[in-house]
């Protein structure tokens, strides 16, 4: 079993996401199975452009010192994907984060993987296996596709 959890294969660039899963592949034993969870393009159409200056955002998430917090999203709609890009002052520093995150359909996410001789075995709502449903989030048991 292999697991991939808060959606972070959604972080991942196609040439990253190709290169994982083909180390997937590699690893899985013939009966194994690979758990992970994505964002759905569900979410991506609920996602906006902003701008927004914050004194020690996200409850002081980005330092333990006071600091000010330039948060900017982005959408690219022909790319399902986001970017939120936080710029973060402190007294003394400066540091720019980019957080990009990948949306996806369950017809791209097999897409993805037929190339690498994987197939979605379940698909679920999250990785608790809630029944598939439209929603922010989905969970797939992917195996290797059958000969």
């Amino acid at each position: 079993m292999i697991t991939m959890v808060m959606c972070d294969f959604c972080a991942l660039n196609p040439t990253q996401r190709s290169s994982l899963l083909a180390k997937f592949k590699s690893m899985l034993a013939p009966n194994g199975s690979i758990a992970l969870d994505v964002y759905t393009t569900t979410r991506f159409a609920k996602q906006s452009e902003s701008l927004t200056l914050d004194k020690n955002a996200m409850n002081g998430f980005w330092s333990a010192q006071d600091y000010w917090c330039i948060q900017s999203n982005f959408t690219y709609k022909d790319e399902k994907v986001t970017l939120d890009k936080y710029v973060i002052y402190e007294e003394e520093s400066e540091k720019t984060v980019y957080n990009w995150l990948q949306h996806f359909s369950l017809e791209q996410i097999k897409a993805e993987l037929e190339v690498h001789g994987l197939t979605i075995k379940a698909s679920y709502r999250d990785l608790r296996g809630k029944p598939f449903e439209e929603a922010d989030e989905m969970a797939v048991v992917i195996g290797h596709t059958p000969s």
